[in-house]
């Protein structure tokens, strides 16, 4: 393990964060078209307020529960659970753009590491970034 100042970190999520928002945004702005949407929350903190974690999942079919985004969840509860949730709005931001590239990334059985490392050189070399979408 190399030390990481808690200055360098913040950088660090900021960076990344940059880097991923478009593959988010992008995942959000189709959000409205979508015919069926199965929506879960979950309760979690930002510094000492309450906050909430959504997801918001795609169905090719109306099922009767929630359970698939009851699913599509259950990484983030548990990421609440070990980190306790953020301290800023720059963190809440770093986790919903990092929790819902890997969620879909798992969902569309695509290598996350892949999809984080070309986000982040796609971006520092100021070129497109990747979508999930065209991958869906």
């Amino acid at each position: 393990n190399i030390p990481v100042s808690a200055g360098l970190a913040v950088k660090l999520q900021n960076r990344a964060t940059a880097a991923l928002r478009p593959a988010y945004d992008e995942l959000a702005a189709a959000l409205p078209s979508q015919d069926v949407l199965g929506i879960d929350e979950s309760p979690t903190k930002e510094a000492n307020r309450k906050a909430w974690l959504w997801t918001f999942l795609d169905h090719d079919g109306v099922q009767p529960t929630n359970n698939a985004s009851e699913r599509a969840l259950r990484h983030s509860v548990i990421w609440r659970k070990l980190s306790f949730g953020t301290q800023s709005s720059a963190g809440s931001r770093f986790v919903e753009t990092l929790l819902s590239v890997i969620e879909t990334c798992r969902q569309q059985k695509q290598d996350v590491f892949a999809f984080v490392t070309d986000s982040i050189q796609q971006h520092l070399a100021r070129q497109p970034p990747p979508s999930l979408l065209s991958a869906a």
